[in-house]
């Protein structure tokens, strides 16, 4: 019967941990340090592992004639970081020409900091290739792990990227949804950027959950389609709301996708379009005008500012007033939501925030070598800042306001539905 190796081990234990924690309602920076802790254990474990491997010139119980020596069991040791002590399995080698001595654990002896720049980034599955490397070189310039090594650490993000493409949604209940796209260069020919589709959900418990990160090429439609698709099919539940801005293949794939869902439009981006039409002397008081009808109590008063504002702008600024009526009622909609709600739902800072973040990862790079490369790091960037958002709160009040809502949207979507079906006309048959 083959044993497990450690690494393995803290690897189902780092998934069982994440498993719970997602569920959990207990403390969420006391499992942020689990996380922290056994991923960077993981890390080093394989690590470890590894280097033993490449010593013995075979993999665990494979057969070689290239083989050097026999695995030997492993010996305790640890290494200390500003986190805590951290056990480790350090690999034993017999019957091998010369001795075994890990050339990993002695370059991390009193390299605390190496250990906690690991620590960060096993956590934000931010590491690259070029991290790696970096982080294991010593004084000579030479880096004291092997190329296979580098590979494999770099290769599992790209499985954990997979796996997270590939997971269920069922349990999750999804109330506010936000979208948006960034533009990375991920060939290694040509100037062009290409869109990259982000999908973001605060959820039913008030947890903040990256949802999705997959290439788009450009924001049309149909490119759009692919996510909230494929959301859906691994059973993601329609949200009470969504919001995104006014690009218009975004509008018409989350409309197609979640008919019944309120749309919201951006106001961070609206107001942006709106102003930009104004002259600087005017730009305050105009500004402040079109915020008071967007942040309004209540749609009703939204509607009556709207009118004031466009009767007192639109002899000196016509083109500004026709962007801010146009498309009115999505800058209004999140006021049907509980009032807690509404500066978390109004705009798409949630998904602006993560986005700045993947840029400040992104930025020393200058361009992909390819795809697979680009989406791994997005990814890395965008889960990190997930997971430092803070929870929503969603009270019982705010449970049933939601409830309700759901059931009114349905019934206005059942009613637009039936209207439809019966402004079409009617087939004529003639008799034979």
């Amino acid at each position: 019967m083959q044993r497990i190796a450690p690494s393995q081990r803290l690897g189902e234990q780092l998934a069982t941990l994440l498993q719970e924690g997602m569920a959990s309602q207990s403390n969420q920076s006391e499992i942020r340090g689990l996380l922290i802790r056994l991923g960077s254990q993981r890390l080093l474990q394989e690590l470890l592992e590894t280097e033993q491997r490449d010593f013995l010139g075979a993999d665990r119980y494979e057969r070689s004639s290239a083989r050097q020596g026999q695995r030997n069991g492993y010996s305790p040791v640890h290494v200390d970081t500003a986190e805590g002590r951290l056990d480790l399995e350090a690999p034993q080698v017999r019957a091998s020409s010369e001795p075994f001595q890990s050339r990993l654990l002695a370059f991390l002896q009193g390299r605390t900091e190496v250990v906690e720049r690991l620590v960060t980034e096993m956590y934000a599955h931010g590491l690259s290739t070029r991290d790696i490397e970096l982080a294991f070189t010593d004084a000579t310039g030479a880096c004291i792990i092997s190329k296979s090594a580098v590979s494999e650490v770099s290769e599992r993000l790209w499985q954990d990227y997979q796996a997270f493409r590939e997971q269920r949604w069922d349990e999750v209940e999804t109330v506010y949804l936000f979208a948006d796209g960034l533009y990375e260069p991920m060939r290694a020919v040509g100037n062009s950027r290409e869109a990259i589709s982000c999908l973001w959900a605060i959820c039913g418990d008030g947890r903040k959950r990256l949802l999705d990160v997959v290439v788009g090429n450009k924001e049309s439609r149909e490119a759009w389609l692919e996510s909230p698709r494929g959301l859906v099919s691994r059973g993601l539940r329609p949200p009470v709301l969504m919001t995104s801005d006014g690009a218009p293949g975004l509008t018409a794939a989350l409309e197609e996708v979640f008919p019944e869902a309120l749309r919201q439009r951006c106001l961070v981006h609206k107001t942006r379009n709106v102003t930009q039409k104004v002259s600087e002397a005017d730009l305050p008081e105009v500004k402040a005008d079109i915020l008071s009808a967007y942040y309004a109590s209540r749609q009703e008063v939204a509607r009556l500012v709207a009118d004031a504002v466009v009767k007192k702008w639109q002899p000196l600024y016509p083109s500004a007033m026709a962007s801010f009526v146009d498309d009115f009622e999505a800058c209004i909609a999140y006021l049907r939501c509980p009032p807690a709600h509404h500066k978390f739902i109004r705009t798409t800072n949630l998904a602006e925030r993560a986005i700045e973040e993947e840029k400040r990862r992104s930025k020393t790079i200058p361009r992909f070598f390819d795809e697979k490369s680009c989406l791994k790091l997005c990814y890395a960037s965008l889960l990190r800042a997930s997971r430092r958002w803070q929870r929503v709160t969603i009270g019982e009040f705010d449970r049933t306001r939601l409830g309700l809502l759901r059931e009114q949207l349905h019934q206005e979507y059942l009613a637009r539905r039936g209207q439809a079906v019966s402004t079409k006309p009617k087939e004529v048959t003639t008799a034979a």
